[in-house]
């Protein structure tokens, strides 16, 4: 995929690198010119287990047949997927500084 650096406005092809933190792995790619990096993705071990949970909870809403028990487990879904987004940025801020 090509993409164009926010820094030096170069023209590149994204090659995706993961590095180990502690228990953080960063996902992210970096401007060939520049060196300018772009963090896609921050997961620690919460994030993983939440992560975990949301996939259970789409192997089960696919069981279901209940309209309120559909609902009741899509709101958990989306809960879940705001709090792990809500983690990612705040994990992904810790990284920038």
């Amino acid at each position: 995929m090509q993409v164009t650096c926010d820094n030096c406005h170069k023209e590149y092809d994204v090659v995706m690198r993961m590095d180990r933190i502690g228990d953080i792995e960063k996902n992210y790619f970096k401007c060939p010119q520049c060196q300018t990096e772009y963090i896609t993705a921050c997961i620690d071990s919460n994030i993983r287990k939440k992560q975990l949970k949301v996939k259970k909870l789409n192997q089960q809403l696919r069981l279901l047949n209940d309209e309120q028990k559909i609902i009741k487990k899509v709101n958990q879904i989306n809960d879940l997927e705001f709090e792990i987004k809500e983690d990612m940025a705040e994990l992904k801020e810790k990284l920038n500084h």
